[in-house]
């Protein structure tokens, strides 16, 4: 094999073993697997870019009301309470247990709002035709605040509160926890959509029509 049949668009290493395989064409919602691990390398997702943002746009309009109604109400003794996400998280720093705080926060709240946000900025201008500035860069934030997003430990995390102090006080479940396991979902559909590939095909060929 020469350079002149080395096309990098066409090449990825595997996340797991390093094997750099050459992708081949992929008809819609096909998967290349690597040869060595069977790892998945790529999926073809049919219209990534529209679904992508449409439920990048439902991830953040979902993750404003799940911030922003009651999370779960508690009764007992006839006394009614209601909390929020961050309720729990500044009751924590108030008991000087700020390094939880601050995991669960970070974990909860900033990581995936980052992440919902550097997907708008990569998608929205690719939509519009344009190269977002600083794609390289956007495109590593966006997997590095993925890989710190966890709503679902979160949500686990609440089902098994629920559940403890369910024979306590009588517990009732708000529209914030609603929109924070819509969230959860929503999401995770938006990172499925998203084709990484298409991404930096779309960069690539855009650079090389500059003249």
């Amino acid at each position: 094999m020469t350079d002149l049949d080395i096309d990098p668009k066409d090449w990825v290493a595997c996340e797991s073993c390093d094997l750099m395989v050459r992708l081949p064409e992929l008809r819609p919602r096909e998967e290349a697997e690597c040869a060595r691990c069977g790892q998945v390398l790529e999926r073809s997702q049919p219209d990534s870019l529209r679904r992508t943002l449409a439920l990048s746009i439902a991830s953040l309009l979902l993750f404003v009301v799940a911030q922003t109604t009651v999370f779960m109400s508690f009764e007992l003794d006839g006394l009614v309470q209601d909390a929020w996400i961050l309720t729990g998280i500044q009751s924590l720093f108030l008991d000087g247990k700020w390094p939880l705080a601050s995991l669960i926060f970070f974990t909860t709240v900033a990581a995936p709002l980052l992440w919902i946000l550097s997907l708008l900025y990569i998608v929205v201008p690719l939509r519009a035709g344009r190269v977002p500035p600083g794609i390289a860069s956007a495109m590593r934030f966006c997997t590095l605040a993925k890989n710190w997003s966890m709503l679902e430990v979160f949500l686990l995390g609440v089902l098994v509160t629920y559940i403890k102090l369910a024979g306590v006080a009588k517990l009732g479940i708000g529209p914030g926890a609603l929109s924070f396991a819509a969230l959860m979902l929503v999401s995770t559909l938006a990172g499925l959509s998203f084709d990484t590939r298409l991404v930096w095909s779309l960069v690539w060929n855009r650079s090389e029509a500059r003249p």
